[in-house]
């Protein structure tokens, strides 16, 4: 993230691609005073629990482990038996949980899925 800082022209928004990672990267952020999200958005990837309860709290992109294990054992029984196992490419949801490190005063995790949004992940229609 120093790196990233000494830049002559830093980004606005940064992507780590671990929410552990992204919560030393808001340290030394918060430590060289960058303004979040003013100055710089960060966002995370796995929606670990600790990070809603950051003093910044972490936006972050959650997997939805259910459904990866749920693939993963499927994957295994259609092996089973199989001498040569095909490469297996797979895509999987994921969710953009939106927390105060991109969007100022937020005071409630919104949850954007492919279906909707979700406002401390209970459904919620749009209005109008």
């Amino acid at each position: 993230m120093e790196k990233i800082l000494n830049l002559s022209e830093p980004p606005t928004a940064v992507f780590v691609m671990s929410d552990a990672m992204a919560i030393g990267a808001l340290a030394v952020l918060k430590n060289k005073m960058v303004a979040i999200p003013d100055e710089m958005a960060i966002v995370g990837f796995d929606d670990i629990s600790v990070v809603s309860l950051l003093s910044t709290p972490l936006t972050t992109i959650a997997q939805r482990k259910y459904d990866m294990g749920a693939k993963a054992v499927n994957v295994l029984i259609e092996s089973i038996g199989k001498k040569i196992l095909p490469d297996i490419q797979l895509i999987l949801d994921v969710d953009l949980v939106v927390r105060n490190s991109t969007v100022k005063d937020v005071n409630k995790d919104i949850m954007l899925t492919k279906y909707g949004y979700f406002v401390n992940r209970t459904p919620s229609l749009p209005q109008g």
